[in-house]
């Protein structure tokens, strides 16, 4: 599936917004909590959607573009968020397995949890597509229920169920034909380009600047959190996306279709009729001579 620009747009605004929300919470302001709120569910319901849309039924193609797609930006800004306090992420965070040290995150790099989300609904995705595929009424129902149900457990852990269901509500969405502009405002696909290396390095940028500049670091924050996104994006994020797009590539021509697989009980019958013609074309009155 071709990328769809509007769709790339919005996600650079939505990113734009929890950086800023994240900026005025470093000033005690909290001003923004309920559209950054809004913002994150959003993510996760374009994420759903996007990821539907281009799912071709390769399973094993899928997670593999999916880790390398995601996984190379949230390592080194995991990373780079630990190193700020002189320690490192274990091995668990590095893979997204659930640790005592989880809510260390919201220290160390606050929008991480996302991809923990994000991470543990991508391997049913295949399920939830199929679904949605076979009746996209029923899937946007089962989602949108799965979304009610988890309004009640909203304790501990029980909390991501709420992001699961947006994100399913995404692949339902997927199955409906929605008219979208061809494009968008040139800062806005810009920010979309950067959107995800923005989204999980502005923290990081944040924390050091504070520490090093105090209450001083708003003022140079915004050009630097735009500044380190870029680079991260150019140096990181923009070979991870060539990278799996190569690997996708190498999946779909390894890609064996069992129609294109010749029958060896056909290939042999074949070549019996063709022995069995070429021995009626000989003139066996000419072998006595």
């Amino acid at each position: 599936m071709n990328r769809i620009p509007f769709l790339d747009a919005i996600r650079g605004i939505l990113a734009s917004v929890v950086v800023a929300h994240h900026i005025l919470m470093w000033e005690g302001l909290n001003v923004l909590d309920g559209v950054a709120a809004l913002a994150v569910c959003c993510f996760f319901i374009l994420s759903g959607y996007v990821l539907a849309r281009g799912y071709d039924g390769n399973v094993l193609a899928f997670f593999v573009r999916r880790f390398i797609r995601l996984w190379p930006v949230y390592a080194v800004c995991l990373t780079s968020g630990y190193l700020l306090y002189g320690d490192s992420p274990t091995w668990q965070e590095l893979i997204w397995w659930p640790t005592p040290r989880l809510q260390s995150l919201a220290k160390i790099d606050l929008p991480a949890w996302t991809l923990y989300i994000e991470a543990w609904a991508t391997p049913l995705l295949p399920v939830l597509v199929w679904i949605a595929r076979w009746n996209r009424i029923a899937a946007l129902a089962v989602s949108t229920s799965l979304f009610v149900v988890s309004l009640f457990m909203m304790d501990g852990i029980y909390v991501s169920i709420v992001y699961f269901a947006f994100f399913a509500i995404g692949i339902a969405c997927s199955q409906f034909e929605l008219s979208l502009p061809d494009t968008a405002p040139p800062l806005a696909l810009w920010l979309g380009r950067i959107g995800y290396s923005l989204f999980l390095s502005h923290w990081v940028v944040l924390t050091g600047l504070f520490m090093v500049l105090g209450r001083w670091a708003v003022l140079p924050a915004v050009p630097a959190i735009f500044v380190v996104a870029f680079g991260v994006w150019w140096a990181i994020e923009r070979p991870s996306i060539r990278v799996s797009r190569q690997v996708g590539a190498t999946f779909r021509r390894l890609k064996i279709d069992p129609k294109n697989i010749p029958n060896p009980k056909a290939m042999a019958g074949a070549n019996l009729e063709e022995i069995g013609g070429a021995l009626e074309e000989i003139d066996y009155s000419t072998l006595s001579r």
